[in-house]
């Protein structure tokens, strides 16, 4: 069985805050079971999408939320329970339930975001979201999504949905054909200059 995406999504973030914003409709969609891998080289905002994502789970805005360096596990309260893992100062590959995480993927009242995933002896497959994130200059960031699995994909769809109707953001969506190759969101935060607005364009998606 080949392991991949029903869909995916790009999105051009022009600061920090911004990534926070598009990490934060994410986090308003999910409904529990969810499970998010973070890639990208250090400072590439992974740990910043994660505050975004904590933002959109209803986390208390009190609460710091930083990367679990060393302590590679943190738990937030919120909607659902955010488990944030940061895997980086692993030496080796580790298996899941070596570090006592199988648990927490697809807990079913919580969403689990895991900064460097590839240091999982035993990658995470199934239903999940991968995210890339690209240092590309200028303090701007590109974030590219892809969902394996409805769960996922059903979650792209609806933040594309609410990204659309941010006007500095231009949304297209294809759908998937009727033989369900993987369909293809791209998602452009442009930083307009002068304040003037973008176009939109949002075509349904079926899933």
């Amino acid at each position: 069985m080949v392991d991949a995406p029903l869909v995916q999504m790009t999105v051009t973030s022009d600061s920090p805050a911004t990534t926070r914003d598009i990490a934060a409709h994410l986090g308003r969609v999910c409904r529990g079971g969810e499970i998010l891998l973070l890639d990208g080289d250090l400072g590439s905002g992974k740990t910043c999408f994660v505050q975004g994502l904590a933002r959109g789970l209803d986390v208390d805005s009190g609460v710091r939320v930083t990367s679990p360096t060393f302590t590679i596990h943190a738990e937030y309260a919120g909607r659902l329970v955010l488990n944030h893992l940061d895997l980086y100062r692993l030496d080796d590959p580790v298996s899941q339930a070596g570090l006592g995480i199988d648990d927490m993927l697809g807990q079913p009242d919580g969403v689990a975001a895991i900064e460097w995933p590839e240091m999982l002896a035993d990658p995470v497959l199934g239903d999940r979201l991968e995210i890339r994130l690209h240092d590309i200059g200028d303090g701007c960031r590109r974030l590219e999504f892809a969902a394996f699995g409805p769960r996922h994909a059903r979650l792209i769809e609806e933040s594309a949905t609410a990204l659309s109707k941010n006007p500095r953001c231009d949304v297209v969506m294809v759908p998937l054909t009727p033989v369900h190759r993987p369909a293809t969101i791209v998602a452009e935060h442009f930083p307009w200059a002068n304040g003037a607005a973008g176009g939109r364009r949002l075509l349904p998606a079926t899933f």
